[in-house]
């Protein structure tokens, strides 16, 4: 590609056939993703790991740091790596372990002090 900035919807059109509507599914379908996902990357609310971004660009035709002006603009964010994001994710649900252990520890401290109260009343 060339230098001049491309926009994001500029390459969707690209893949198909010039038009805007149905872009986004027409990506997910190549890459074999949901288009919700799709849709949250180009508007930035999901982060692509590196590997990804590579299948993105590789599927637009353009190069991962083209998918990235594309997408943010000038800027360009910090990319993780899948492995980066797998692992953050794993970090993410062993805290929520963690805080389920701790919401049934005290569900069950309140229930005894509960039936202690209760017991007591009588």
């Amino acid at each position: 590609m060339s230098d001049s900035p491309v926009d994001i919807n500029q390459l969707l059109r690209k893949i198909n056939g010039g038009f805007l509507r149905g872009a986004q599914t027409a990506l997910a379908k190549k890459l074999n993703v949901r288009p919700g996902t799709v849709s949250r990357w180009i508007t930035g609310g999901l982060a692509m790991g590196e590997e990804t971004a590579v299948q993105v660009a590789k599927a637009l035709g353009v190069t991962p740091e083209e998918l990235h002006r594309a997408i943010y603009g000038a800027a360009k964010p910090a990319l993780l790596t899948d492995a980066e994001l797998r692992a953050g994710i794993e970090a993410i649900k062993k805290s929520n372990e963690e805080l389920r252990r701790v919401i049934h520890g005290l569900a069950a401290t309140i229930h005894e002090i509960a039936k202690q109260k209760k017991a007591g009343g009588k």
